[in-house]
């Protein structure tokens, strides 16, 4: 009777975890191949193949241009509206201010 119970628990463990991962990957990718922004943060972003998100950073500097059609969609931050997008990350090399006029 135990071990039946461990299988029994184990496995809607494992469905549970996996209609979750799912869902979390669905709120990301609108559609299952295409890059899509981060809801907070404005130098990151998704990479989704086959609905599968895959997070990438900007380099250093840039920020994510959701309207981009270059194959890199980062861009200067005064050339970018990010909205409520707010956050940043910490630079990672030695960051040289923007400045704007």
């Amino acid at each position: 009777m135990r071990s039946f119970f461990h299988i029994v628990y184990t496995t809607s463990i494992s469905i549970s975890l996996s209609s979750s991962t799912t869902a979390q990957n669905s709120l990301i990718c609108q559609e299952p191949d295409g890059t899509y922004e981060d809801a907070r943060q404005c130098d990151k972003y998704y990479e989704c193949y086959d609905g599968i998100p895959q997070e990438r950073l900007c380099p250093d500097g840039l920020v994510f241009d959701p309207f981009s059609r270059k194959r890199e969609p980062c861009d200067h931050y005064f050339n970018v509206d990010c909205g409520d997008r707010l956050e940043l990350r910490k630079c990672a090399t030695v960051c040289v201010p923007i400045i704007t006029y």
